[in-house]
């Protein structure tokens, strides 16, 4: 051959082919390549038999032909696991271990977790918060397994009591599938602690704060937030006073507010008991050239039977398509909840800035 290729070879004519001894090709051809090598059998029964030796022994494909038909072999990759059934057993009893430090470590932070729902977490996000320290859990031990696996494979050697015959191979894909099998067991014993969690952050079957359609012109909204006395109710209203006075502009923002119709007002019973406090304000929706304008009002009633005061956003159309009404005021709705969460989050010196300070009109 004049040319070494690694696709099929092409067909060439006899004056161009020389034969030769192969140790002869040996020492004039450096690297040295073999296109291919035929062998003739003297048995053509023993041929098949032959040709997968030659297969299983070599990672190239072996053709041959028997009967008129032709045949090719091609070896390949496979994987097979002994011993399966023996890490069954303790599998399942790693993970119901698992599933107990994970119950466990869930009772023992009920408080925390009833802290994550008051400052305003969804249960989704309580769940994942468990998931991701189980994930945490689940990393480092498996790190450990297998550089265990390694030093105590290299100390048994060492002694001389390991095995004969068995060669480990620690950069194996079979060591990858291990490591995935372990963080799987440990994240699926944590899958039913997480689950309790959303449950007892929400006790009842509702997962998320939904808002109710309106009614005609009047959209009455239940905020997810209570407050225990009128003091802290105050502190709210002149807290979103504050933030509605941030919007007295149309610069691009979702809202505009008119600052001089910033208004606070209250009832009271014959006892003197603030039954209701409200924030009143004037609200244009963008986008602003639809004239969407509605009046707001977040109000907080004191109920008698638990003592506490729970609020709610009611908003009234004044001017614009009610379509874009509806769909404008989904933005603001959620913006006044958000407040409501940023208020949890201050810490106790900030709200006491409000609960001195009058920060609306009316007061």
């Amino acid at each position: 051959m004049t040319a070494t290729q690694f696709a099929t070879p092409p067909h060439y004519h006899a004056s161009r082919i020389l034969i030769i001894p192969f140790k002869l090709y040996e020492r004039l051809v450096f690297p040295q390549f073999v296109m291919s090598i035929v062998l003739k059998s003297e048995n053509s029964s023993e041929t098949p038999q032959f040709a997968l030796n030659l297969a299983r022994g070599m990672a190239v494909p072996v053709s041959y032909s028997q009967n008129g038909a032709s045949f090719t072999i091609s070896a390949r990759q496979w994987l097979e696991v002994a011993g399966g059934g023996t890490i069954i057993i303790p599998a399942i009893i790693s993970a119901f271990s698992i599933l107990s430090l994970m119950l466990g470590s869930i009772y023992e932070r009920n408080k925390e977790i009833r802290i994550y729902n008051a400052v305003g977490m969804a249960p989704i996000h309580i769940s994942l918060t468990f998931l991701i320290e189980a994930l945490t859990y689940a990393m480092p031990t498996a790190l450990v397994g297998y550089l265990g696996g390694i030093l105590i494979t290299n100390l048994l050697t060492f002694m001389g009591v390991y095995p004969q015959g068995l060669y480990p191979n620690f950069s194996s894909v079979t060591i990858v599938l291990v490591l995935l099998l372990i963080i799987t067991v440990i994240l699926t014993s944590s899958l039913y602690p997480s689950l309790l969690v959303a449950k007892l952050a929400v006790p009842s079957m509702e997962r998320r704060w939904r808002v109710p359609k309106p009614f005609g012109d009047s959209w009455t909204i239940p905020l997810p937030f209570v407050v225990s006395d009128i003091r802290e109710l105050e502190g709210v209203l002149r807290f979103l006073a504050e933030f509605f006075k941030g919007y007295t502009m149309e610069r691009g923002t979702m809202f505009s507010v008119s600052e001089e119709k910033i208004t606070v007002s209250e009832v009271c019973d014959e006892t003197g008991v603030v039954m209701s406090k409200r924030l009143n304000t004037e609200v244009r929706l963008a986008p602003y050239e639809l004239g969407i304008v509605q009046s707001s009002v977040v109000e907080g009633i004191y109920d008698r039977s638990t003592g506490i005061y729970s609020l709610r956003l009611i908003v009234n159309r004044k001017d614009g398509l009610r379509e874009r009404w509806i769909t404008s005021n989904t933005l603001f709705i959620d913006m006044v909840r958000k407040q409501l969460l940023v208020w949890r989050g201050l810490p106790p010196s900030e709200r006491e800035k409000y609960f001195l300070v009058k920060g609306a009109r009316g007061e």
